[in-house]
Formats: structure tokens, sequence, C-alpha cells
């Protein structure tokens, strides 16, 4: 099933990457392949934070095959808390993953939670710490 073609994105994966390389792009295909069987929009952002491994350069290999990518590359390493708290600020969507660079948890998640976010919660974390999900407005108090 193809995504909608709308300027408005549903759901924003977010990839929060240092020194990943030999992780990143299995979980970002796995990510990929998911969100393309979805009917919202969607959009995967990776901000790498100073990765000395050449994270960042495969990531942007793989933004060809992956549209919906969006890398940004830090020159300074700020730490994850900030890269997330970065992505969430850039990200355009109704609702923010956070997934794990390492690929712990599926995407596929997200859908366990649709049904959650559809009675008004907010803010969704995994009992394990692997996934964080957040509405757009709750977001904005990261």
């Amino acid at each position: 099933m193809k995504q909608k073609k709308s300027g408005k994105i549903f759901l924003s994966v977010i990839v929060p990457t240092k020194n990943n390389k030999k992780d990143i792009l299995m979980t970002l295909l796995d990510v990929h392949r998911h969100l393309e069987q979805q009917p919202y929009t969607s959009e995967i952002i990776t901000i790498d934070d100073c990765s000395d491994d050449g994270t960042d350069k495969m990531i942007e290999r793989y933004q060809t095959l992956i549209p919906s990518l969006k890398l940004i590359s830090n020159k300074v390493s700020v730490g994850k808390d900030f890269v997330i708290k970065q992505a969430i600020l850039l990200a355009r969507g109704d609702w923010r993953l956070i997934l794990s660079p390492e690929n712990r948890v599926s995407a596929i998640e997200f859908n366990k939670v649709i049904p959650h976010a559809q009675v008004g919660h907010e803010i969704f974390k995994s009992k394990d710490g692997h996934f964080q999900c957040y509405s757009a407005s709750a977001a904005e108090n990261v």
C-alpha cells in the first residue's frame, strides 16, 4: 500500500545515532518498509551526533532509496538528550516516535499505541525504554 500524498505528516520516526554504522542501515530499512505499508504519511529523521565511524556517510548514501529520510549531521557532539530534543523540534508529524538505532523495537510498535492516541493520551514509553512516542503538543514540553 502506498503512503497517502499529503502535506500533513502523521508520524515522524526519529532515530538518534552516534557511531552506529553497523546497525543503522537495517533499522532504517525496517522502519521504511513498515511505513510504506501504512495508510498515513510519515517521515524518518536521523540526527547523527558527530560520529567518527562514517555513520552519517552511510545514511547519506541510502537517502536515495528512502525518500522520506532526512539526515542532520551535527559537527560537534551534543549528547543523546540534546539530539532527541533537536529532532523533536525539527519533526513535522502529529506524532513523534523515537527509536533506538540498534533496532531493538520495530516501528510496528507504533501501531500498538494508535488506539491510545485516539482517546487522547499524549505520551507513551515502552517498559524497557527502547521507544518513546509523543504527540506534537506533548513534544513541545520535552
